[in-house]
């Protein structure tokens, strides 16, 4: 096309679909996928609707998708941060059905900042979360072959288009505010969801008759367990990822919050066919192990706690064993009567109906999964009332 002067004026026309453009579609539609189901599942766990939570994309202690979903990084602004890989996602789908050299040129910068993100997330999460999310990954992955087609299709060239850009911004900010204000009436509408969920908490089975205790204290408010009005059991697991996300986040706030009024022990419930008869294949292979070294050191037990959920993706048998030889319980370690009381309280545990950890007993109603605290501190302000009222 040409302009008035004379000279040719660039326009976006329908590519045909050559490997190169097939192969960049393909991409862009898992990135768009990827990223359809990375900001679902954020929505999911920041306002879930019943007390269960978890991810399917829970693979292991180092590959799962919660770790990533409850971190700082998971939103900026109010706006999750997978909503920004679909809008490049979306740009690139598009750059290879319709393209102009002004547009491919652009996409080509576009790929390559996108890929630096992407790298940079990866690292912070190998060396900040300690785990890798699934969707996350396969994000980068396909971040980077793109980058990777465009070096060797496109020419590089730093040149800015102000229009392209410009069309980029206005998308980029369309988007984004939808999310943010999206978000903020979610924020909202979660007052009503709370009164579900606490009417829910409230009319659950009552499991306090079982009388589960254990001698592993994480906070004491009286000597005896049921003699505080706040009384909380845990059934965790040390290569659970939720589990650590909720050792390091969210139970030091939970502590610090009812210090005084709250008795909070811990049950050793290890996803670990190695001492766990309810799991058929191994899942957190080691889980057992740390269990033994945790149950040597009652005394000791929150500062072992946060020591193996801080080494959680290191964790094996001689990392184990040094640590049993540091506290010297090495002999406790190896004893099979160390293994009865693991055993012992996955017994207490399966009375109690537990399926996933984490798990919590509070004043007797269960709580299965990770919720937010803003959650929880609603649902133990209302068991503690209802105990002060008792």
């Amino acid at each position: 096309m040409l302009k008035g002067d004379g000279t040719e004026q660039p326009s976006l026309t329908l590519q045909g679909f050559t490997p190169w453009r097939l192969a960049l579609a393909l991409l862009s539609i898992i990135m768009i996928g990827g990223s359809l189901y990375l900001t679902d599942h954020y929505y999911e766990v920041q306002f879930p609707k019943t007390l269960v939570s978890g991810s399917m994309c829970d693979v292991s202690s180092f590959w799962n998708c919660d770790t990533a979903a409850f971190s700082p990084l998971s939103s900026f602004m109010l706006i999750p941060t997978a909503a920004f890989g679909l809008i490049v996602g979306f740009i690139f789908f598009m750059g290879s059905l319709f393209s102009c050299k002004e547009v491919e040129t652009s996409n080509y910068l576009l790929a390559v900042i996108n890929a630096l993100g992407c790298v940079g997330l990866f690292t912070y999460s190998l060396l900040v979360l300690d785990g890798l999310c699934p969707g996350c990954t396969i994000y980068y992955l396909c971040s980077l072959l793109v980058a990777l087609l465009f070096f060797f299709k496109s020419k590089w060239d730093l040149k800015i288009f102000p229009k392209v850009w410009g069309t980029y911004g206005a998308l980029a900010l369309a988007v984004g505010l939808g999310f943010h204000f999206y978000t903020k009436s979610q924020d909202e509408k979660f007052a009503s969801t709370t009164q579900k969920i606490l009417e829910e908490f409230r009319t659950s089975a009552d499991f306090e008759v079982f009388g589960v205790r254990s001698p592993y204290r994480i906070a004491s408010a009286t000597e005896k367990f049921e003699d505080a009005p706040l009384r909380v059991s845990l059934f965790s697991d040390f290569q659970c990822p939720v589990c650590k996300v909720f050792a390091e986040e969210i139970l030091p706030k939970l502590v610090r919050h009812y210090k005084g009024k709250i008795n909070f022990q811990y049950l050793f419930y290890p996803m670990d066919s190695a001492c766990n008869h309810n799991i058929g294949q191994p899942m957190h292979p080691m889980a057992c192990e740390a269990a033994y070294v945790a149950a040597c050191l009652d005394s000791k037990f929150l500062e072992v706690h946060d020591k193996i959920y801080e080494k959680q993706n290191e964790l094996s048998f001689p990392l184990l064993q040094r640590m049993a030889n540091e506290h010297q319980v090495s002999k406790c370690y190896n004893d099979s009567k160390t293994k009865e009381i693991v055993e012992n309280m996955i017994l207490d545990g399966d009375k109690l109906g537990i399926q996933a950890t984490p798990t919590m007993i509070v004043n007797g109603k269960k709580l299965e999964g990770l919720l937010p605290l803003k959650f929880l501190i609603l649902l133990f302000d209302d068991a503690l009332t209802q105990a002060q009222a008792s």
